[in-house]
């Protein structure tokens, strides 16, 4: 099956099992244990079982510094690799000002290693809004970026806004490209990464894939390598966020085979979808 085929994107958020804004753990906790060179080759390993597959790991600069052959080899596999920003923190926490140099500070790193340009960029924690960061998507174009995976248009207690578009849309010269949720009933319903996908059965991820691709749009998966890992150290979280983060680890890895046995994915930037024009200036 050729790139143009592939009716799918499949993404993967690329940071350190402790990475993780939850209130009750705060940013400097101190865990340093690294375990995300594993789970980032047993990603590269599923996708490259799929025969031709290729996705967007947006990666975090913390960690491509700690962890540049990791980087290389995504790059070299084929896929393409963009910006988690340079720190995991929450951006609708931080100044315009300080924004401004991480995303350009992450953007440099990525492309000194790889040797590629990198124009996408995906928010930690979907930490971005259209009233609580009115000035992110200017200060992305400035820095050179064409598109943002970063808004959840469904809300929820620790992100989101259902009020948010549920399909690509322009913002102040950038390409929003949000992850998937299916309308039922009248409601939004997540169902194609993280949390959502790991409770979520497989056969209800399947129905709910079906019913967008059918209507035209793609699905975007997404996935971050702690996800297949079930033996990682517990963050000490509260027992409602302890669900949040660790529910269905052992079973993220089989859903993932059976998506990318069935469902032709590909990165964004595999799509030459117009997402990647140059941005208006």
């Amino acid at each position: 099956m050729s790139p143009t085929e592939r009716t799918s994107i499949f993404t993967v958020d690329v940071e350190e099992w402790f990475h993780a804004n939850y209130d009750d753990v705060p940013p400097g906790h101190g865990l340093t244990d690294d375990r995300v060179e594993a789970q980032t080759d047993t990603l590269l390993a599923l996708l490259e079982e799929a025969g031709g597959a290729t996705a967007t790991f947006f990666v975090l600069g913390d960690t491509a510094r700690a962890h540049p052959a990791m980087v290389a080899r995504i790059a070299a596999a084929g896929h393409e690799v963009a910006s988690h920003n340079l720190t995991h923190d929450r951006i609708d926490r931080m100044a315009s000002t300080s924004f401004r140099e991480q995303c350009r500070a992450s953007k440099a790193l990525l492309e000194d290693q790889t040797q590629r340009e990198v124009v996408g960029f995906r928010a930690p924690s979907w930490s971005v809004g259209a009233s609580s960061t009115p000035w992110f998507w200017d200060e992305l174009r400035q820095a050179g970026y064409r598109y943002s995976s970063s808004v959840f248009p469904f809300g929820n207690f620790l992100y989101g806004d259902s009020r948010a578009p549920r399909l690509a849309h322009r913002r102040d010269g950038i390409w929003e490209i949000p992850p998937s949720t299916a309308e039922v009933a009248g409601r939004r319903i997540p169902f194609s990464g993280g949390f959502y996908l790991r409770v979520c059965p497989s056969w209800l991820i399947g129905l709910l894939a079906s019913r967008l691709v059918r209507a035209g749009e793609p699905v975007m998966y997404y996935v971050h390598p702690r996800e297949l890992d079930p033996g990682q150290p517990r963050i000490p979280l509260s027992p409602t966020n302890r669900i949040i983060h660790y529910t269905g680890l052992r079973r993220t890895r089989s859903k993932l085979g059976r998506i990318l046995a069935e469902a032709p994915v590909q990165s964004i930037a595999a799509g030459q979808l117009r997402y990647l024009e140059a941005p208006e200036r």
